[in-house]
């Protein structure tokens, strides 16, 4: 008898067609929630791409001031070298000047790469200096 039974089941056109509607229900619904995922998926693809532009924008303008304040450090630092590069007929006018600032320094007791970033000096000319300083004081002390 159940032979017989699932002979009924496939000749009646009733039931296999209610089962064809119940499978094409299943994946209309399938397909309706995948869709809703992607887009679900596009809309915070969007809002990450906004997020991204955002950030890039601000990081820009970040970098930008950052270069500015930099700039404006490196042109501080660069402004001892251009006095070192005047020439030297300008120094000669304030040399003795220099040269007593330089001998000072000395006495106190000042390292000379301090006399010479103080001074606006390279090392060798503060030694120069220092050392003409000794010769004219030692030519004076053995003549006098």
């Amino acid at each position: 008898m159940p032979v017989n039974d699932l002979s009924l089941s496939i000749r009646n056109p009733i039931l296999i067609y209610s089962f064809l509607a119940l499978y094409g229900l299943m994946t209309v619904l399938i397909l309706a929630y995948v869709h809703a995922k992607f887009r679900i998926a596009a809309r915070t693809l969007k809002a990450l791409q906004v997020e991204w532009a955002n950030a890039e924008s601000a990081h820009a303008s970040v970098v930008e001031s950052a270069r500015k304040q930099l700039s404006k450090l490196v042109e501080k630092e660069d402004e001892p070298q251009r006095h070192r590069e005047t020439p030297s007929a300008l120094r000669s006018a304030a040399g003795s000047d220099v040269r007593n600032q330089v001998v000072t320094m000395a006495k106190r007791g000042i390292v000379i790469a301090d006399i010479a970033r103080n001074c606006v000096l390279h090392e060798g000319e503060v030694e120069v200096l220092l050392g003409a300083a000794r010769l004219t004081k030692g030519s004076k002390n053995g003549n006098g």
